[in-house]
């Protein structure tokens, strides 16, 4: 990713059940196979031995089971140079307003 790169965050109303989080970064090209295997354990965008940046590839994977768990759901598109990952949670708390661990399984 660029160094001098910003982060965006909107947040906005899906419908009356859920608020839409969307999360934009400047990134270089993704292939469109990387991006669908971001999610998986251990992935990382810079999988080079000699990578100069930090991080397990534990991140998204831990935020999908998080927003499973609250029964919203997450997905990630590259467009335009930019990383966006987009995740929907419910905006109603109730007694069934998470799901059982063991649905989380990968």
């Amino acid at each position: 990713y660029p160094k001098d790169s910003k982060i965006k965050i909107n947040v906005s109303k899906e419908n009356e059940d859920y608020a839409k989080f969307l999360f934009i970064n400047k990134s270089n090209y993704i292939e469109e196979k990387k991006l669908h295997t971001l999610f998986d354990k251990f992935t990382r965008l810079d999988d080079d031995l000699t990578r100069t940046t930090g991080g397990t590839g534990l991140g998204l994977y831990i935020t999908r089971a998080l927003v499973k768990i609250m029964k919203g759901n997450i997905w990630i598109e590259y467009k335009n140079n930019e990383f966006q990952i987009f995740f929907t949670l419910p905006t109603k708390v109730g007694q069934d307003s998470f799901a059982p661990l063991q649905t989380l399984t990968t």
